[in-house]
């Protein structure tokens, strides 16, 4: 219980923290994880969030190893439905699933690892010398540790233990422009087979990116399947929302997803603009966007029959699409997205559209990827210090490229990545940089992940 030396420690366990520390753990590791906030898992278990997305493109599966297991499991005790098809087709699947399953296979696996996790932990700095990260300082209620690592790995979203360490970094576009911070919405008490059936009378009011994305909610109506629609429109309803005054929110679209149980849905509505690092806008955000969240659940009361009986059931913390990209060996860009560009060292796939949710507008640009893309090994590698790893969206990439890197499959694969990588650092005692691409290549193969 007093050990205060590990060989690896993750800061951070949300989605790319958990598969990291579980990876390292399997490697044979002694790994050690803190959380600033009173779970693991991140958006996964204390959004709400829509979905995972996603773990296919448009001809294969491309995120295999600890992501795809954490799920399987889940799906075993009924805590998710599984990849199944996205029924707008802006990605190949989603995973829709329920967070307090997914919390307890989270914990179930981090304990048959003998995982050392701290949560509610926040970091407060770390030590430096001769360009590597000796030890770390935390914080809880009541006292302050120092902890000791051969090898550490940022996946808390931000960059926040590279940028003590004094790693640099970029933020936002070419105009310092972030994307907005969003509280997602779930209600219960919906009547999807009514949802549905409006949605088949009122194709205009959405968007859909596959021919048989009708067909299948048609084919969902029928069976009485529990399907899991994802709908992206209600143009008119947030049109005369907003011009009556009953919406405070001026959005030409919001994203909508039944949820894993019966009469559920999780909504994306939301917005406020601001830096998610600072203290006064991030809580600005929350305040806003919950007020956010309720007038629009009253607006759909009154306005479609689907939602007359609805109740909220959570309106969630803030989620960060945007903040520090930490400055690596590789940036990965938006042309090498779209090129598929092949990488030299590869460690995952990622495979979602480049979505970007405007900073000052409405609306969100998107643009599609129909073929996985690699992710290099040097796109991990902290520049400035050569024991630290970074995964999830804080990789080094452009503004443009996060809109797709910055997803959940995908930060749990950067993650699963970073957890093997940062253990044959371990082993073979050398830089980050340093390590031979060929014992990674082969222990990430050994491990199931998929990297080309």
């Amino acid at each position: 219980m007093n050990k205060r030396e590990y060989d690896i420690i993750v800061i951070g366990v949300g989605p790319a923290g958990f598969c990291c520390g579980v990876a390292a753990a399997r490697m044979g590791k002694e790994v050690l994880m803190i959380e600033a906030s009173d779970s693991i898992l991140g958006n996964i278990t204390g959004g709400p969030l829509e979905a995972i997305m996603t773990f296919h493109d448009e001809s294969r599966q491309v995120i295999k190893g600890i992501p795809d297991e954490f799920v399987r499991r889940c799906v075993e005790i009924g805590g998710s439905l599984g990849h199944v098809n996205d029924t707008i087709g802006y990605a190949k699947t989603i995973t829709p699933f329920s967070p307090e399953i997914c919390k307890y296979v989270g914990y179930t696996m981090l304990k048959e690892e003998n995982m050392k996790v701290l949560t509610q932990a926040c970091l407060l700095d770390c030590m430096v010398d001769k360009r590597k990260i000796e030890s770390v300082r935390i914080s809880s209620k009541n006292e302050t540790r120092v902890y000791k690592a051969k090898v550490f790995v940022d996946c808390t979203g931000d960059g926040d233990l590279a940028v003590l360490a004094g790693c640099g970094y970029a933020m936002g576009d070419v105009d310092g422009n972030i994307q907005p911070m969003t509280s997602l919405m779930q209600l219960g008490g919906v009547d999807n087979i009514c949802l549905a059936n409006w949605v088949l009378k009122h194709p205009e009011e959405f968007k859909f990116f596959s021919q048989d994305a009708l067909l299948e909610i048609a084919e969902g109506i029928r069976s009485f399947a529990n399907q899991a629609m994802h709908l992206w429109g209600f143009y008119s309803l947030l049109k005369d929302g907003f011009e009556k005054g009953a919406l405070s929110l001026n959005r030409r679209e919001m994203h909508l997803i039944t949820g894993p149980h019966p009469n559920q849905v999780i909504i994306n509505y939301s917005r406020y603009s601001g830096n998610p690092l600072n203290m006064d806008d991030r809580s600005d955000a929350q305040a806003e966007t919950v007020i956010q969240g309720y007038r629009l659940w009253k607006w759909l009361k009154e306005n479609n029959g689907a939602f007359k009986d609805s109740w909220i059931e959570k309106i969630g913390k803030i989620g960060i699409r945007e903040s520090r990209r930490i400055n690596g060996y590789y940036q990965m860009t938006k042309e090498g997205l779209e090129t598929g560009r092949v990488m030299e060292h590869p460690i995952a796939i990622g495979s979602f559209p480049i979505d970007i949710h405007s900073p000052r507008g409405n609306s969100m640009e998107y643009q599609r990827l129909n073929k996985g893309c690699q992710i290099p090994w040097e796109s991990l590698v902290t520049k400035d210090i050569d024991n630290l790893l970074c995964a999830g969206r804080c990789i080094c990439c452009t503004h443009e490229a996060q809109g797709s890197i910055r997803i959940t499959a995908t930060a749990m694969a950067t993650g699963a990545g970073a957890g093997i990588g940062a253990a044959l650092v371990c082993n073979e005692n050398v830089a980050c940089i340093g390590l031979d691409y060929e014992l990674l290549r082969q222990a990430l193969e050994l491990n199931n992940m998929i990297i080309k």
